[in-house]
C-alpha cells in the first residue's frame, strides 16, 4: 500500500510529531510519503489513502486547500479525515452545530465580514469583562488576542481592520485557562488514545508551544473522557483522528474547538498513539 501523508511547503518531512506516524507505518511495510498539497505536479490518484496532517498552511490559503478538496473529491481518492469532514471543520461557524446538538461550548459572538459594530458595543451586549478574538479561519492562535472592557483605539482598530477582510468570532475570556491549563483529548480509530494537559506561559492565554506553552500527558477521569467522545459523536461524519480541545469548568467540559484537519496528536507523548492511528489507517484500507 501506498499513503501520501499530505504536508506544505514549510514541513517537507512532515513536523516532528507527524514522523511518528510515519515511521509506525513504514514499519508495517507502508510506502509512506510526504508531499506538499499545493505541489501542482503531484498526481494524488496514485495513492491509495490521503492523509491531511502537516498542512500548516491551510487557514492562511483556505480558498485553495478547499478548491485542492474538490479535486480529490471528483478524482475519487480516499482521504483521511472525509472530505466532507474537513470542509465542516475548516471555519470554526461548525462550533454553532455542535451547540445545538448540545454539547456545551465557549459563548460566542459572530461577525460577519463587512460589519460596522465597534467591539466594545460587542462586549457590552454580552457583559463579558475580557474576551477572545479570532477569525473564524484560523489556527494556531493566528490572528487571535485578547482585550479588555473597554478597548483602546489602537484594539477598534485593529479589529475593524480583521472585520473588514473576513468572518470573526469573539468569545469571553476563560480565566481558568492561567490555573489549569486546556485539556486536549485525542480519538484514533474512533476510541479515546490519550489526553494531553496545555498550559499557557505566565503572563500569556494561548497554550500553543509557539508561544511558550507547555505540554504534559494527562489522566483525565472517565466522566470527562466520555464527555469528549459525545463531542466527537455529534460531528456529521466518523473521523478517523479528532482532537477535542476544551476547558474543565466545575467538573464538565466547555468545547473550546473540535480540530479534525490537521491537528498535533501530542504522539511524543504518548509513543502507543502513533501504532494505534496507523493500525487505524491500514485497517481502513
Amino acid at each position: 500500500m501506498s499513503f501520501a501523508l499530505a504536508t506544505c511547503a514549510a514541513y517537507p518531512a512532515l513536523t516532528a510529531d507527524d514522523q511518528h506516524l510515519a515511521r509506525a507505518l513504514t514499519a508495517r511495510g507502508i510506502d509512506c510519503v510526504t508531499p506538499i498539497w499545493d505541489d501542482p505536479r503531484e498526481e494524488w490518484r496514485g495513492y491509495d489513502a490521503i492523509v491531511i496532517r502537516s498542512c500548516w498552511d491551510y487557514h492562511q490559503r483556505s480558498g485553495e486547500f478547499l478548491a485542492w478538496l474538490d479535486q480529490l473529491e471528483q478524482h475519487g481518492a480516499r482521504v483521511v479525515n472525509p472530505i466532507p469532514l474537513l470542509r465542516w471543520n475548516l471555519q470554526k461557524s461548525y462550533l454553532r452545530d455542535l451547540a445545538e446538538a448540545g454539547v456545551p461550548v465557549t459563548p460566542t459572538a459572530w461577525i460577519g465580514r463587512g460589519d460596522t459594530t465597534p467591539l466594545a458595543e460587542v462586549l457590552r451586549r454580552h457583559d463579558w469583562p475580557e474576551a477572545v478574538v479570532k477569525p473564524v479561519i484560523s489556527a494556531t492562535a493566528s490572528g487571535t488576542w485578547r482585550v479588555g472592557r473597554e478597548p483602546s483605539e489602537e484594539e477598534e482598530a485593529r479589529y475593524a481592520a480583521q472585520v473588514r477582510h473576513c468572518d470573526m468570532m469573539v468569545q469571553p475570556y476563560v480565566r481558568s485557562i492561567e490555573a489549569t491549563g486546556e485539556l486536549s483529548f485525542v480519538f484514533l480509530g474512533g476510541r479515546f488514545s490519550h489526553a494531553v494537559r496545555k498550559r499557557p506561559r505566565v503572563g500569556d492565554f494561548r497554550v500553543q508551544s509557539d508561544f511558550g506553552g507547555t505540554v504534559e500527558l494527562a489522566e483525565p477521569g472517565d466522566g470527562l473522557i466520555q464527555q469528549a467522545a459525545a463531542v466527537v459523536a455529534a460531528a456529521p461524519l466518523s473521523p478517523l483522528y479528532a482532537r477535542v480541545d476544551a476547558c474543565e469548568v466545575h467538573s464538565d467540559l466547555v468545547l473550546m474547538e473540535l480540530e479534525l484537519i490537521e491537528p498535533v496528536l501530542f504522539f511524543a507523548n504518548e509513543p502507543r498513539a502513533p501504532v494505534r492511528l496507523a493500525d487505524a489507517l491500514t485497517a481502513l484500507l
